[in-house]
Order: C-alpha cells, then sequence, then structure tokens
C-alpha cells in the first residue's frame, strides 16, 4: 500500500508549467485523430468509461486494438484515461493503424483489489463484445500500462488466459489478450502478487524501464523476467538509461531529456505490437 501511494508523489512534483507544456505538445499530436469519449462499458455499480481513437480508415477492415490502462497509485483520481502520458503514446501509436482505447477502473479508494483487475478484464470482453461495431479485430488486442497500470497489464497479460478475475459482465468471451507492454510496472499490491499469476502459456510481454527509477525500482522488472524465463515465455525487458519513474529525468528538460525517452520507450513499443499484432 505504501508503495503505489509513494508512486503518486512523482506526478504531483512535477510542476505546474512542465505539465502544461507536455500537455500543449500532445495536444498538437492528436489534432485530427478521430476520438469517441466516454462509451460505459460496465453494467454494474457506478460507470466505467473509455475513449476510442481510431486511425485513417479506408475501408471496413478489423484493426488491432491497443488498451491503455493509465497509472497514479491505485489512489490519484486526478489521473484518469485522458493523461498526457497515454495520450503521448496514443498519438504515436494510432498513426501505425491501431486503434486505441484508454479506460477509467475503480481506485482502491472506492473499492478494494481485485476490483480494478475485474474493471481491466470487463474492458477487455467488452471490446470484444462490440468489436464489430467499432471495428476491432478481437485475436489482436494488447494492453499497455504505465506505473500502476503496468500492474494492472500485468494480470490482464499473465491472468487473462483464465477465469480468475471474470465478472458477470460481457462473459461469453474471455479476457485473454495477444500481448502485454508494462512500462515501469509495480508487481505488488497486497494481497495481489502480479507475479504469482505467471505461469506457461501466457502470452509474449515487454518491460519498459528506466534504470534511474526511485518510485518503482528496475528490480521489479527484473523480477518479472526472471518468473517469465522459468515460466519458458517470450518476455523482453528494456531498460532506458538515465530514466527516472515515468521516463522522467531528475533535472526537468522537456526537449533534452523527457521527451528523448518518452519517444524511445513509445518507439520499442510499436516495434513489439507490430511483431506480436
Amino acid at each position: 500500500m505504501k508503495k503505489l501511494l509513494y508512486l503518486v508523489c512523482v506526478f504531483v512534483s512535477l510542476p505546474v508549467q512542465s505539465q502544461d507544456e507536455r500537455k500543449i505538445f500532445v495536444d498538437s499530436l492528436l489534432t485530427g485523430v478521430e476520438v469517441k469519449k466516454d462509451i460505459r462499458y460496465n453494467t454494474l455499480d457506478r460507470p466505467l468509461l473509455l475513449d476510442i481513437y481510431y486511425p485513417q480508415r479506408e475501408n471496413n477492415e478489423l484493426l488491432p486494438c491497443v488498451m491503455w490502462i493509465h497509472g497514479g497509485g491505485l489512489t490519484d483520481n486526478s489521473i484518469q484515461k485522458n493523461y498526457d502520458i497515454v495520450r503521448w503514446g496514443i498519438a504515436r501509436i494510432v498513426k501505425q493503424g491501431f486503434i486505441n482505447i484508454s479506460i477509467d477502473y475503480r481506485l482502491i479508494t472506492e473499492r478494494q483489489l481485485p476490483t480494478a483487475i475485474q474493471d481491466c478484464e470487463t474492458a477487455i470482453r467488452f471490446i470484444k463484445s462490440h468489436a464489430g461495431q467499432y471495428g476491432i479485430d478481437t485475436n489482436r488486442i494488447a494492453v499497455v500500462g504505465e506505473s500502476a497500470g503496468g500492474y494492472l497489464a500485468g494480470f490482464c497479460s499473465f491472468a487473462g488466459n483464465s477465469d480468475i478475475f471474470s465478472t458477470k459482465e460481457w462473459n461469453h468471451h474471455s479476457g485473454k489478450i495477444a500481448c502485454g507492454v508494462l512500462w515501469y510496472p509495480a508487481i505488488s499490491h497486497p494481497p495481489y502478487n502480479m507475479i504469482d499469476y505467471i505461469s506457461p502459456g501466457d502470452v509474449p510481454v515487454i518491460s519498459i524501464h528506466g534504470d534511474r527509477d526511485t518510485m518503482v525500482p528496475i528490480d521489479q522488472s527484473y523480477q518479472i523476467r526472471n518468473k517469465c524465463q522459468e515460466n519458458g515465455l517470450d518476455f523482453q525487458l528494456h531498460v532506458i538509461q538515465g530514466a527516472d519513474h515515468g521516463f522522467f529525468h531528475k533535472r526537468w528538460d522537456f526537449e533534452a531529456n523527457y521527451r528523448t525517452y518518452m519517444e524511445e520507450a513509445i518507439e520499442i513499443t510499436i516495434d513489439f505490437l507490430k511483431k506480436n499484432l
């Protein structure tokens, strides 16, 4: 609990001017991108919403889909599906021909785990249930999560081929995906440790982590790698030299450091998605 609460500090400490600079840049990347906002994906409890970002489409061909899960330590309600780090990745990847979806989920301040994990699984099954309506190829769905979102994306990747976190919603479809991308992922929040759900037959996964991460030490990605290797899984770990949590640099410099780290992570993500979707 303390670890995930601590993760929020990195976002709070970022100067407001720097956040504005990032938002202006990300908004410019998304100019002209078609977005369908605030689509409800659950049927029980309070509404949970997602946004869909479309690449340019010339026909009715079903397209691969990337579902994004934002971070925030599972506690920060100021970080939502329109978080700039998520939209930055979306802006680059949507132009590669992928449909992108960003979701909200219930934080532990509202409902304890495994609710957030179940919400992510519900969103995947919703996507499959409405794939024809939204133009999605159900065999080519990936998840990308950052920080606490990486923790949740890990469960989507390693437990998606089971019904452990299934609910009654859209349960005529499975939560299985094609691959997962974890950005600087936390691995544990009591009593759920992502590593406990890694088993033979899980989908390909990549973790991208800064070697200067002071919020979620890079050792956590090494722990994921080791368990995946024990189970004979397709797992990659890419280390970004000099990057802190969120791919920040200890001294804020948008052009010289932060933007460079983010673009590196996004390019690695794109390569991985193209290979596996």
